[in-house]
């Protein structure tokens, strides 16, 4: 039973991150990088690192496990998830690109 749960977790995780990232996107049409250009501009920054929800993801288990908080482990994978799921499934599909840029200079090196 523990298992079905623990799965459900990551779903409904995986679903929950991706519905808002695709609102976000799609029907708000925000997008990160403008987000990061505005902030850059009002702290006066010549640079700024894009940080992807999967490093978050990657913290909350590393975290959660030593921690053994095994319901944000899951919340943890289940981001992690949703961000691969992102961008090499729906960009892709969408778009036709992944917006991780060591993927996308992978591509551009194979033409």
């Amino acid at each position: 039973m523990k298992i079905f749960f623990d799965i459900l977790v990551i779903v409904l995780t995986v679903l929950i991150i991706e519905g808002i990232t695709l609102i976000g996107r799609y029907v708000l049409k925000v997008k990160s990088r403008e987000i990061i250009k505005g902030e850059m501009r009002e702290l006066h920054w010549k640079y700024m690192i894009h940080i992807h929800h999967i490093f978050i993801g990657f913290a909350l288990i590393i975290v959660s496990y030593f921690l053994e908080l095994w319901f944000w482990f899951n919340v943890g994978i289940g981001v992690v998830f949703s961000d691969v799921l992102h961008h090499f499934v729906i960009l892709q599909l969408l778009e036709n690109k992944s917006e991780f840029k060591i993927v996308e200079e992978i591509k551009k090196r194979k033409n």
